[in-house]
C-alpha cells in the first residue's frame, strides 16, 4: 500500500554566492523561475517550490523539495525541530521587527507609507571622504529588513555590513554621495561651517533619491540646533515633510543609508591607500597622528590635500 507523500517546509540561510549556485541548479533542472517580492526569485517545479530571499533566507516547500536542500542550517537561535520558522523568530536579535516597528511609530502622523533616511560616515575621520547616503523605505519593508538584521551601523563589523551593503543598494532605491578630500577641503573652504556642508550633503542624496522614487517624508539625524538641512532641499526636497531627530538611526530607513554610507566610505579609504601608495588610519587619534607624519615625511605636506580633511586641528599636529 502507497503512503501519500507528505507536504514539507524547511528554511536555509545562504550567502550570496550560495544563492547563486542554488539558482544555476534549479535553472539546469527545469524550474520555472518568477518574480517574488523582496526575493532574488521564487523557483518552482512538480512538487517543490524555492523561495531565495534577499535576506539570505531560502524557503523549500513541496514534497520533492528536500533534494534542492543545501543542508545548511540555520543558527540554532533560528531552528525548530520541525524545520519551520515561526513568526516570532523572524524577529532577528531578540526583537527586531518590533524594535524598527517602535522607531516607524516615533515618525509624526499621518505616519508615511514610504520616507526617505539619511545618514553620512567619515564626518570624524581626519582621513577619507565624507559620504552621505540617502535610502528609500516602505513600512512593508520592515519585517524583511529586520530579518536581515538592519541596524545603525555603529553596532555592526564593516564585514558583515560589506555583505549587507549589496543588497540594500539592489532592493532599495537609493543615492550616495562621496566627497573625496579635495573635493571636501574646496566646499568646506568655500562654506567654512561643517554643518553647512553636511546639511548640502543630507539634501543632495534626498533630492536624489526623489528624481526617481517619490516618498512623503525625509528623516535625518540631528547634528544642528536649526533646520538646515530642510533650507537646503530644493525642487523635490522642499515640498516634502522632514524630520531631524536625535537617535535617528534606531529607524530603519536611516539605518539602511547609514549601512550604505559606511560600506563607501571604508571602500574609499582602501582606494585612497590604493591610489597613494600609502596605509592610513580611521578616526583622529595617535594612530592617525602617526600615519599623517610618515605621509608627510615621504610625500611632504601637499599630499594632505588630497587624504585628508584640512580643518581638523590634526593638520597643525602633522605640519
Amino acid at each position: 500500500m502507497c503512503r501519500a507523500m507528505t507536504q514539507q517546509t524547511t528554511t536555509e540561510k545562504l550567502g550570496p554566492l550560495e544563492i547563486e549556485a542554488l539558482r544555476t541548479r534549479l535553472s539546469a533542472a527545469g524550474f520555472e523561475f518568477r518574480d517574488l517580492a523582496h526575493a532574488h526569485f521564487q523557483a518552482r517545479s512538480d512538487g517543490a517550490t524555492i523561495s531565495a530571499y534577499r535576506s539570505g533566507k531560502v524557503v523549500f516547500q513541496g514534497t520533492k523539495a528536500g533534494a534542492w536542500s543545501t543542508g545548511s542550517p540555520l543558527p540554532k537561535s533560528r531552528k525548530k525541530k520541525t524545520g519551520r520558522v515561526s513568526a516570532a523568530e523572524l524577529e532577528v536579535g531578540g526583537g527586531r521587527a518590533a524594535a524598527l516597528q517602535r522607531a516607524y511609530e516615533k515618525l509624526p502622523t499621518p505616519r508615511p507609507q514610504s520616507w526617505i533616511g539619511i545618514d553620512e560616515a567619515g564626518k570624524g575621520d581626519y582621513f577619507g571622504a565624507l559620504v552621505t547616503a540617502a535610502v528609500r523605505v516602505q513600512h512593508s519593508d520592515l519585517e524583511w529588513l529586520a530579518e536581515l538584521g538592519i541596524g545603525d551601523s555603529k553596532g555592526l563589523s564593516d564585514g558583515f555590513i560589506r555583505k549587507l551593503a549589496p543588497t540594500l543598494k539592489e532592493a532599495l532605491p537609493n543615492h550616495v554621495i562621496v566627497l573625496k578630500p579635495a573635493k571636501y577641503n574646496e566646499l568646506y573652504a568655500r562654506m567654512k561651517n561643517l554643518n553647512k556642508l553636511l546639511a548640502w550633503c543630507h539634501a543632495a542624496a534626498a533630492e536624489g533619491v526623489l528624481e526617481a522614487d517619490d516618498a512623503e517624508l525625509i528623516l535625518s539625524d540631528q547634528f544642528a540646533k536649526n533646520d538646515i538641512v530642510k533650507r537646503s532641499l530644493k525642487e523635490r526636497g522642499a515640498t516634502k515633510r522632514f524630520v531631524q531627530r536625535t537617535r535617528a538611526e534606531d529607524d530603519a530607513a536611516v539605518a539602511c543609508a547609514s549601512i550604505l554610507a559606511r560600506d563607501a566610505f571604508v571602500r574609499s579609504m582602501r582606494y585612497l591607500e590604493k591610489d597613494f601608495g600609502v596605509k592610513l588610519h580611521l578616526g583622529a587619534g595617535a594612530p592617525v597622528l602617526a600615519a599623517g607624519r610618515r605621509v608627510v615625511r615621504d610625500h611632504g605636506p601637499g599630499i594632505l590635500r588630497d587624504l585628508a580633511k584640512l580643518h581638523f586641528k590634526t593638520t597643525q599636529k602633522i605640519t
